[in-house]
């Protein structure tokens, strides 16, 4: 914290805070199973710039590590709606095991960038007789 002396007419004493440019945040999110052939929306949640007294603009990107099994993730995200997004998948074959990455960027300058990770399990969907 700085401390200014506004000299003028009336002199005045003001504090400022910089504050550095911080990572942006996103919660972490569990580990799931999923059927095949079925699309998934999973919910993305705590996603900030990371800082409190700037706005700065968010992108958000998801890969798979197997893309013929589950290619990346479409994400829906309107900074506007607040710290949420969504992730839309769908597993194209059976019993496999991704791993699914989703980064967050602002355009800050350095430290602009966090990376959760979770795994997908996927299985042949249920097949119960009628």
């Amino acid at each position: 914290m700085f401390r200014l002396l506004l000299i003028g007419r009336c002199q005045q004493v003001a504090d400022l805070t910089i504050e550095d440019n911080v990572q942006p945040t996103i919660d972490q999110v569990s580990d799931l199973n999923i059927p095949v052939g079925i699309e998934q929306e999973i919910n993305l949640t705590g996603i900030t710039d990371g800082n409190r007294s700037i706005s700065q603009d968010i992108t958000i990107t998801a890969t798979s590590s197997a893309t013929g099994v589950i290619p990346d993730p479409i994400v829906i995200y309107d900074g506007n709606e607040g710290p949420y997004a969504t992730l839309k998948l769908t597993a194209s074959s059976a019993q496999a095991n991704i791993t699914i990455t989703v980064t967050v960027t602002d355009d800050g300058d350095g430290s602009n960038q966090s990376t959760m990770v979770f795994n997908i399990s996927s299985f042949d969907s249920y097949n119960n007789m009628p």
